[in-house]
């Protein structure tokens, strides 16, 4: 299993489909704040990156979710334009041995060992982790470029009600970041 190195996370109440990104593990020039490339996921050809999703917000001790789908839609932007050629854009996908835009992220979503859940006492709630036990590799040399991504994530809520009776939420989220590729990002 891949450390995570992209962690995504929710409130259980919150009214946005918005997932919260962080990114817990310390990684150069990922998320830019000035220059060319400010705003953006700025990767590094041959990045090996891991996913976890918390969940915040449960109430019983029992609640609990799981993921039951995830999947990343990329849509390449353009490479290179000029009068009386036809435009060059970037691949499907930035990653690895994908030729689609479309990517089911396939293998399933974990409790990490440890502890789990954390418990808030001042809320009186406690979160959850699921980390992915796959992993995706950004393409090489071929893969330089940028895209629009979307990463859409269902996940099966287990609630309990007062007279701790258990019911079923399915909510869906996403992660809309802008990626770039390139060899030279700034330190």
């Amino acid at each position: 299993m891949t450390t995570p190195n992209l962690s995504l996370s929710f409130d259980i109440e919150q009214i946005s489909s918005q997932l919260v990104p962080n990114f817990p593990v310390v990684v150069p020039s990922i998320t830019p704040t000035t220059g060319l490339y400010a705003g953006t996921v700025a990767l590094t050809p041959e990045f090996t990156f891991g996913l976890e999703v918390i969940a915040s917000g449960f109430t019983h001790v029992n609640d609990s979710f799981k993921v039951t789908d995830c999947c990343i839609v990329t849509q390449p932007g353009v490479l290179q334009v000029g009068a009386g050629t036809l435009p060059q854009f970037s691949a499907p996908s930035p990653f690895h041995n994908v030729k689609v835009a479309c990517l089911p992220l396939q293998g399933s979503f974990n409790p990490p060992p440890g502890v789990n859940p954390i418990i808030d006492p001042d809320k009186k709630t406690h979160s959850l982790t699921l980390v992915w036990n796959d992993k995706l590799v950004i393409g090489g040399l071929l893969h330089l470029g940028g895209w629009l991504a979307n990463l859409f994530l269902t996940v099966e809520l287990t609630l309990h009600d007062k007279d701790e009776k258990p019911y079923t939420v399915h909510r869906v989220f996403s992660f809309p970041p802008d990626v770039v590729i390139s060899n030279h990002l700034p330190s």
